[in-house]
């Protein structure tokens, strides 16, 4: 964790003062991260403050991965590891809803959920091409 991240993973930071410029803006569905994003170029204290919320944000999965693996409902095996790769994959989402809507429909939630569970489980999985697109490894030849 960083330094000034609570300790307690439920507790999240005060996102009050630096984010607020975020809190009334006329942000597109789908946009808000993009917009933290962008103001995070130039502004350290939005940048502090979404560093803190992020950690907090991976330390409850962290937990909840652990409690699942204690449990035995989950593989044994790094679960910083496994979180870190889903908010990878969550955040690779969002941007690409930007320009292609359709993966963040209703329909396709369920191949979402699928996709980070299986990076939860810690079991490899090649996602399929979105409707209408070349894999890509066909736009490279």
């Amino acid at each position: 964790m960083r330094p000034g991240v609570p300790a307690e993973p439920r507790a999240c930071p005060d996102l009050a003062g630096p984010l607020s410029q975020f809190a009334n803006a006329e942000i597109p569905p789908g946009r808000f991260t993009i917009g933290i994003f962008a103001g995070m170029q130039s502004d350290l204290a939005v940048r502090a403050s979404w560093a803190a919320f992020y950690d907090s944000v991976r330390a409850l999965y962290v937990d909840l991965v652990e409690a699942a693996q204690r449990a035995g409902s989950l593989s044994l095996g790094d679960a910083r590891a496994r979180v870190d790769r889903m908010l990878e994959a969550m955040e690779g989402l969002k941007l690409r809803a930007a320009f292609e809507p359709e993966v963040a429909a209703p329909a396709a939630r369920a191949e979402a959920l699928a996709g980070l569970m299986t990076i939860l489980a810690g079991r490899e999985r090649r996602p399929p091409s979105a409707p209408g697109r070349r894999p890509v490894s066909e736009d490279r030849t």
